[in-house]
């Protein structure tokens, strides 16, 4: 891969050829991984388990957003991920509110000491029983809610959705958010945006913990839908290696700093 960084320095080509070898040696051993082993038998494991805590009737997709999703990931890259809940009416699916997800909110942090005690049938306490995850906790302060853990030493960050499907409640089918057109996912989007605004009309303590509900699963669908846009922008330039290969090095630059300085530049 040609760098057009090097064609703008007073170098010589001798130098040009040496510099551009020694850069990229330095970032191979950094950002560059056989993605072949990468975290997938986890994601795979970490999907598996929702599913098995969501049991029968419930249609569970599980969507790989951040640097998963561009594909510009390093091997120490978290896994930010996004579980869209599909509901049909009278699909006999268990699960009708966000805080099935996340549980009691006044219970935070995972403590294994007290495992037996989470006992509210929600997700956070299924995967707080669960010995190969390890600290986890949730996130409600946010602007998009997560609950996080760690599995073989890779983070996970989860948010949620729940979206009601405008189909036949003997259908079997559900449609998939990977597979909408632009159009259809901002629809879903926007219908999320009007709920909000609704909401923000009749404003009390219950609307409000509503609102940010709302306001998580919209955030989170938003950022999807942005980076599947930058994909096919970049594809359509044919430069998505250039684009894998600077965004990684930049990330890897970033973390270097941060762990150097102690503070984010």
């Amino acid at each position: 891969m040609d760098l057009p960084l090097f064609e703008e320095l007073p170098y010589f080509y001798a130098q040009k050829e040496y510099a551009e070898t020694a850069l990229f040696k330095q970032l191979n051993s950094s950002i560059f991984f056989n993605e072949n082993v990468g975290p997938f038998r986890d994601i795979n494991y970490v999907f598996s388990a929702i599913s098995k805590w969501a049991k029968y009737h419930c249609s569970i997709e599980f969507l790989l957003s951040g640097s998963q999703q561009l594909k510009n990931q390093n091997a120490d890259s978290d896994v930010d991920a996004i579980v869209v809940l599909h509901k049909r009416k009278n699909d006999k699916c268990r699960i009708h509110e966000l805080n099935q997800f996340y549980g009691n909110p006044n219970n935070d942090l995972c403590n294994y000491s007290f495992k037996e005690e989470c006992k509210d049938g929600s997700l956070y306490c299924y995967l707080c029983r669960n010995y190969s995850i390890h600290k986890l906790r949730k996130n409600m302060h946010s602007r998009i809610r997560i609950i996080e853990f760690v599995k073989n030493e890779i983070n996970f960050d989860i948010s949620f959705v729940i979206i009601y499907d405008n189909v036949s409640e003997i259908s079997t089918n559900t449609f998939q958010i990977n597979k909408l057109n632009n159009q259809k996912l901002e629809n879903i989007i926007e219908n999320k945006v009007k709920q909000l605004e609704n909401m923000n009309k009749n404003r009390g303590l219950t609307v409000d913990e509503k609102i940010k509900e709302k306001r998580s699963e919209m955030l989170s669908l938003a950022s999807y839908h942005s980076n599947n846009i930058m994909i096919k922008i970049v594809e359509m330039t044919g430069n998505f290696n250039k684009f894998r290969f600077v965004t990684r090095a930049i990330k890897q630059w970033a973390k270097s700093e941060f762990a150097r300085n102690g503070t984010r530049k």
